[in-house]
């Protein structure tokens, strides 16, 4: 699942570092942009099934920009680095990757008060709820176009930001309202936006709008300094 992400234009000059995490016998890099020794909430992003591009590079120096420690993690690691057609299957390893870049981030010295969000953008939404309902750490998680599993969410989720396109034709929009139906039900706090003209990735105007959304949703849930 492609999806394209019209933040290229928003490239800051915050740099990347990278660790590297081992899970199950296989090194997984995760990309940090920011200074995981200032005292701001940590961010994990979950790049989609294209991998981890510029594109997503662009998303996390945004979010470093806006006051946040952010790891992008390369869960493709886990697979040889590229996507395979049993998608499906190699979730439970890429769930792995997720949770543990999701314990890094935890990890680190300025995380505070160990809480991460969770960011997932197309097939990483997937794996950005389902690492969402496991782990303790995380205190807010993000879908961009993302969809879930049938029968995967069965625990709580911290709260929810969803954000779809209603022209997507490859994530039809209706996931979004199952999700949405998902934490409703739960009682967990939750917000939705439809993009009425977008398809399976935003434009620039759209992606600007969401990335308003994303941020002060992070900083109410996650307690990022305000002002930046």
């Amino acid at each position: 699942m492609a999806c394209v992400l019209a933040l290229a234009a928003f490239t800051v000059g915050v740099a990347a570092k990278a660790d590297t995490i081992e899970i199950d016998g296989k090194a997984v890099t995760i990309e940090r942009f920011g200074d995981a020794s200032r005292k701001v909430p940590a961010v994990v992003l979950v790049h989609g099934s294209d991998g981890a591009g510029e594109r997503y590079r662009a998303v996390s120096r945004k979010l470093a920009a806006a006051g946040f420690n952010v790891f992008m993690v390369h869960y493709l690691d886990m697979t040889g680095g590229r996507r395979t057609r049993a998608m499906v299957a190699n979730i439970p390893a890429w769930n792995k990757a997720v949770r543990g870049a999701i314990d890094h981030a935890a990890d680190q010295s300025g995380a505070v008060g160990r809480q991460v969000g969770v960011i997932g953008v197309s097939f990483g939404g997937v794996l950005a709820v389902l690492s969402a309902q496991q782990d303790p750490h995380v205190g807010a998680v993000v879908s961009y176009f993302g969809y879930v599993p049938g029968g995967t969410v069965t625990k709580r989720l911290p709260p929810t930001l969803i954000l779809h396109g209603a022209k997507d034709r490859i994530v039809p929009v209706e996931s979004a309202m199952a999700l949405q139906q998902i934490v409703q039900k739960q009682g967990v706090p939750n917000e939705i936006r439809i993009f009425p003209e977008a398809g399976h990735g935003f434009g620039l105007r759209e992606e600007m709008q969401a990335m308003q959304e994303v941020t002060a949703f992070l900083r109410r849930h996650l307690g990022a300094p305000q002002g930046k």
